[in-house]
């Protein structure tokens, strides 16, 4: 994500539903951003989707940083659960690792356990803002979510630039 060459432009890139976050480096996030202008368009428009952090979130202990757990039915019937049953920030980083744990039933039984691990890196609005600067870009747009309200603390980071 942080290094290609496809060889050719694109009128518009979507780095969606925070991927941008598992580079884990201010050097991997830039990277990236370069990478994505070599190949947007000159009139092309580039989404990148975050999340905004919780400072609270962002420290050891807070209780709740562990989420509850969710269970969703996948398309066989079968019913999934995930927990998180660690989350580790570290805020000199700005990173956090998460281990998830899911449980997929059928017809109440067990089928399946495992365990993932997840590390992202969060980013404040104005390290975005700089970030884009930095790689050539011009911000056309700052949302709070998907309806385009207006930025907002500790809600999604949605972000429409475009060539500088």
């Amino acid at each position: 994500m942080a290094r290609f060459d496809l060889e050719q432009r694109f009128r518009l890139i979507i780095i969606a539903y925070r991927a941008f976050q598992h580079l884990l480096t201010p050097a991997l996030q830039r990277s990236c951003l370069l990478a994505t202008r070599k190949h947007l368009h000159p009139d092309g428009r580039l989404i990148v989707h975050l999340f905004d952090p919780r400072l609270n979130r962002c420290v050891q202990g807070d209780p709740a940083s562990v989420m509850k757990p969710a269970a969703v039915r996948d398309d066989a019937g079968r019913e999934v659960d995930v927990v998180v049953t660690d989350r580790r920030p570290d805020p000199l980083t700005q990173t956090l690792s998460e281990t998830w744990r899911w449980t997929i039933r059928h017809h109440g039984t067990v089928v399946q356990r495992s365990a993932d691990v997840l590390r992202l890196r969060w980013t404040y609005r104005y390290e975005m803002r700089y970030l884009f600067e930095l790689c050539k870009f011009k911000v056309l747009a700052e949302y709070s979510d998907f309806r385009r309200s207006p930025p907002q603390y500790g809600a999604e980071q949605i972000w429409v630039v475009g060539p500088a």
